[in-house]
């Protein structure tokens, strides 16, 4: 694992969609606790805790946030407003840094990926990963004033008339289902799965 990055700000949220991709047989809150702290961790060993903001409504969650020295704050039932005023108000009084916004959770992810994706989303001005369903796993800008979260569904295309599309690659390992063979690189979200399995 490389040095964490100290170039970027980075805002990270959780949509209740994406809990959709728990196992059958695991507790749907379970399984969003785990992945989104196991999702905390990934990034934070690819990014300085410092420079991670996170959004949960998860008071656990938000715990595990500063616990891993990340910042947290509650989410609230709007997450376009709620990250629009994460950007107004943190990312944007660091110009120095590059910002992004990571929608989660990712239990497939590890700092490794995380790095993999923020390297893609460097490499241009600004950035959209795109995700199988056509929403938007992350956003990027090397201007973080200029960042402006569409999130939702279809949500890539609304990101694509201001960004350029990299990293689709890297949605393979971001959004791969348990159901595909494959089991979470996050040690609280593959415990938890391995747990049911053997109750089952």
């Amino acid at each position: 694992m490389q040095n964490r990055s100290s170039t970027w700000s980075i805002v990270l949220a959780f949509s209740d969609g994406r809990s959709l991709a728990a196992p059958r047989t695991v507790d749907p809150v379970a399984w969003a606790r785990a992945s989104a702290l196991d999702t905390i961790d990934a990034v934070s060993a690819a990014v300085e805790p410092a420079n991670i903001l996170v959004l949960s409504d998860d008071e656990a969650v938000r715990t595990g946030a500063t616990e891993a020295g990340a910042h947290a704050r509650e989410q609230g039932r709007d997450l376009n407003a709620a990250l629009t005023a994460a950007l107004a108000d943190w990312v944007r009084s660091h110009p120095e840094r590059s910002g992004a916004v990571l929608l989660g959770p990712l239990p497939y992810a590890d700092g490794d990926t995380i790095s993999a994706l923020l390297r893609a989303c460097a490499a241009t001005e600004s950035a959209v990963v795109v995700s199988d369903d056509g929403g938007s796993v992350a956003i990027s800008h090397h201007d973080p004033a200029r960042l402006a979260p569409r999130f939702g569904g279809s949500s890539a295309g609304r990101h694509q008339r201001v960004a350029v599309s990299v990293g689709s690659h890297l949605t393979d390992d971001l959004a791969r289902h348990v159901v595909e063979g494959r089991e979470p690189v996050g040690s609280r979200t593959a415990a938890l799965e391995r747990s049911t399995t053997k109750g089952a």
